[in-house]
């Protein structure tokens, strides 16, 4: 294999893992998953200390634009999560009071295009393309906050959603005896 032609599979071989994960996803998309209230918090405190962990590591020179980016980036994800939330599936049953979630396609969808973004914006920044002011660490902790902040708000939905589902279907319950 020549170098040129191995620089070409190295090239696609981000698309082509990035195609299975989304299959991967797909695939389990279908599925209902149990989901437990008291255990919601673990995954936003697991992304919380990543990106604390991101964010002072190697912090980027705060100038305004940083500090505007970064900004920008938190409300972004934030926004974002809350509607990648909304987008998850949760029922709770009547009688038992299970709490079950699956992720509709729109999630899916949306997961792929905040990749396809990440990944266009990596290629912008290997041409050399970001704006001046802008260093590499600072666009990798804008994605890293965004992405922090869109995980951490989604499970927050997730969880005041869940709870007031299981509250109604306690009340119903309770008034139907």
């Amino acid at each position: 294999m020549t170098p040129d032609a191995a620089g070409g599979i190295s090239h696609y071989l981000p698309l082509l893992l990035i195609a299975l994960l989304v299959a991967r996803v797909a695939l389990r998309m279908s599925k209902t998953r149990s989901l437990k209230l008291e255990r919601m918090w673990i995954r936003p405190a697991i992304y919380l200390i990543f990106g604390a962990a991101l964010l002072t590591g190697k912090p980027p020179p705060l100038t305004a634009l940083s500090i505007a980016a970064l900004v920008v980036a938190l409300v972004l994800g934030v926004a974002l999560g809350w509607q990648r939330g909304k987008m998850v599936h949760i029922e709770v049953h009547p009688d038992t009071h299970e709490i079950n979630q699956r992720m509709s396609p729109a999630a899916v969808i949306f997961l792929v295009v905040l990749v396809a973004l990440r990944y266009a914006a990596t290629a912008l920044a290997d041409q050399g393309l970001i704006p001046s002011g802008l260093s590499i660490s600072l666009v990798t902790d804008i994605l890293g906050l965004f992405t922090v902040a869109m995980m951490i708000t989604m499970s927050v939905e997730m969880w005041l959603r869940a709870r007031r589902l299981l509250s109604q279907a306690r009340a119903e319950k309770a008034l139907a005896v």
